[in-house]
């Protein structure tokens, strides 16, 4: 099976609305200015022919700074940014350049093979891979190809493993068979080394929550997918679907994606989600979802990409946070509730966190969301996601007008005349009352409106996909939803500059944010329902059209912040050794009383007084409430 984004093709996208919107946002924020702000951003290591001369400190910065790269790349192209675009480009024609006599790119300290440091490359290939496609330039695919049969590496350690998605991608555009061997030989020595810890394919089988640093996780569960591409052998593609069963088994969150404090945790309204992993988790689903074309997958990605990657950004794309969660009604310096890095401002809205490769890989996850909004297929072509703008895929010219998410309607309209050709238009699971008009002949099957036939300029398609407000039951509450919006309460937030974190440059703070009104919320389900409303208020908040929910709901009384010291707080020894780390790179570190968001799991609550209340959407809210506790 071929990967549709293997081979060059002509791809235009002109975006509309909040499309738009949210890449401008970027690029006028983190990723159009993170090279000029602060280390290991601030300077093109891959330019650099040693660490020494780079002043690197070992791989991790080519990692977090190969991140951004990704993101800026597409990010800007899709946003018609030339002068970004030219920027990414000229980054990456550099590095390219950096090269040996076998085709070895990269410092020299990074041939050491076993030690994490080819990891790298992995990141750094995607986006010159991106550049062959969307350019046609064939140096982007054969300087890869060259790298990648140096002979440097056999892939089979840790991380350094994720490489065999870039040879594979490689052979699929090529058909170098010593790719191919490659690949299936890196992978067959992988999963033959025990020091490779719940990523060898035999593991994903387990019955068992799953122990090791999520990103690993998410980054090495895709590779048998691809080698499936290449071998047609079944054991690959079963053996990733069943590591992603494993995730969503053990430790998904009602929001739609999985638990992470660099390991996966639990699944409470406490349980953190890594940034990292928004990029990374949704990454791995558009392969699953390409080439098993089970649109279960796709309607995933879509929750994450509308709800929890907006959410951990401020309005300005300027700060971040490290770790998120469901409900967090603070988030300052010292209110990391995880059990990991809990003395550190990980839950803090900031730009330059430690060590930095959230606020790089923050970049990846919206621009690949709309790279893989449509797939060119044998057949013709599949729309998977509904984003406004006007999107050409070589024969393919179509404009998208819609509002959606926000609205429950949208108007496809052919600019192209489509010869003998199917276009495949993706039904939302959760989506009961799908309805559609259009003059072509079509069938619905397995989740898929498919129109088959010849198309005319001008014809018009037009789908509606309607939801209504649910309350969804948790293991601790009730979640409110509006498919694909997940809503949280509505607090105010007062935002206010951390002057004592040294971690900030002018422009991009570091904020402490305090909530300023209530936010001990129970939920009735029979009452919040025969109550709530859906009502509509002006903002001018990025991918906040004021689609908001007033019902009636509880204050639960005797619910406060949690107040505990750092001294009982108990810290592992490598986050001990972080935090040093972070002492010495001038971080604040505070010692005192802390407050923490309370936990609810298995609290009841009596003292209770039934109040109005408004719902925002998640992506809105910095401060959230999301699972409410049951009142009866």
């Amino acid at each position: 099976m071929k990967l549709s984004q293997n081979s060059p093709k002509k791809i235009q996208y002109n975006l509309d609305g909040w499309a738009k919107n949210y890449l401008n946002t970027m690029l006028n924020g983190l990723t159009g200015h993170l090279d000029s702000l602060f280390y290991p951003f601030n300077t093109n290591c891959w330019a650099k022919s040693t660490f020494v001369d780079g002043g690197l400190e070992g791989w991790w910065p080519y990692e977090q700074y190969s991140y951004w790269l990704d993101g800026l790349v597409k990010c800007s192209y899709f946003a018609n940014d030339k002068e970004n675009f030219n920027k990414a480009k000229n980054i990456i024609d550099k590095g390219l350049e950096v090269v040996d006599e076998n085709g070895f790119i990269g410092a020299k300290e990074l041939k050491v093979q076993g030690q994490g440091n080819q990891w790298v490359h992995a990141v750094f290939f995607r986006a010159v891979l991106f550049l062959y496609e969307v350019t046609a330039d064939k140096k982007y695919l054969d300087k890869t190809i060259n790298h990648y049969l140096s002979n440097t590496n056999d892939y089979s350690l840790w991380r350094e493993s994720v490489n065999i998605e870039n040879i594979a991608n490689c052979y699929l555009s090529s058909g170098k068979e010593e790719l191919k061997e490659l690949a299936i030989s890196a992978y067959k020595l992988h999963c033959s080394n025990d020091s490779n810890i719940e990523t060898k394919m035999q593991d994903y089988y387990l019955d068992k929550p799953i122990n090791i640093h999520a990103v690993t996780y998410n980054e090495m569960v895709k590779i048998p997918a691809l080698l499936y591409c290449l071998t047609n052998d079944y054991k690959y593609i079963e053996a990733s679907i069943k590591g992603v069963e494993r995730i969503h088994k053990y430790h998904m969150l009602p929001i739609g994606i999985h638990s992470g404090a660099e390991p996966f945790n639990g699944t409470d309204s406490l349980s953190c989600v890594e940034t990292c992993d928004i990029s990374d988790y949704c990454w791995t689903l558009s392969y699953l979802a390409e080439i098993t074309n089970d649109n279960t997958y796709l309607d995933e990605i879509e929750r994450i990409m509308l709800n929890i990657a907006p959410g951990v950004m401020d309005h300005e794309f300027k700060t971040l946070q490290y770790f998120s969660s469901m409900n967090q009604v603070i988030s300052t310096f010292n209110s990391n509730h995880s059990t990991s890095f809990t003395q550190t401002p990980r839950m803090a809205y900031q730009s330059d966190h430690y060590p930095e490769c959230c606020t790089g890989n923050a970049n990846r996850s919206m621009p690949n969301y709309i790279y893989r909004a449509i797939s060119k297929k044998e057949y013709g072509y599949k729309i998977n996601f509904y984003i406004p703008g006007h999107f050409i895929m070589d024969d393919l010219d179509i404009l998208v007008e819609t509002n959606y998410p926000y609205s429950e309607s949208v108007k496809i309209i052919i600019n192209s005349n489509l010869k003998n050709k199917e276009l495949h238009f993706r039904i939302p699971k959760w989506c009961a009352d799908f309805k559609y008009q259009t003059n072509n002949i079509c069938k619905i099957t397995n989740n898929e409106l498919i129109i088959d036939g010849d198309f005319k300029i001008n014809d018009e398609i037009i789908l509606e996909i309607p939801s209504k407000i649910e309350v969804v039951e948790t293991n601790e509450g009730y979640l409110v939803q509006k498919q694909p919006i997940v809503y949280t309460l509505k607090i105010n937030e007062d935002i206010q500059i951390d002057v004592n974190e040294k971690r900030q440059v002018p422009g991009y703070p570091a904020y402490n944010i305090t909530p300023t009104s209530t936010w001990q919320i129970g939920l009735n389900k029979e009452l919040f329902l025969a109550s709530a409303q859906l009502i509509n208020v002006k903002t001018n908040n990025l991918f906040d059209n004021g689609n908001y929910i007033t019902a009636i709901g509880y204050v639960l009384n005797d619910l406060l912040l949690e107040k505990t010291h750092t001294s009982l707080v108990l810290i592992s020894d490598y986050d001990k050794g972080e935090i040093v780390k972070l002492r010495k790179n001038g971080q604040f570190i505070y010692d005192g009383d802390l407050l923490f968001t309370p936990s609810i799991k298995d609290k009841k609550f009596n003292n209770v007084t039934k109040t109005k209340i408004t719902l925002v959407p998640y992506s809105v809210a910095m401060l959230r409430w999301t699972i409410f506790p049951k009142i009866k």
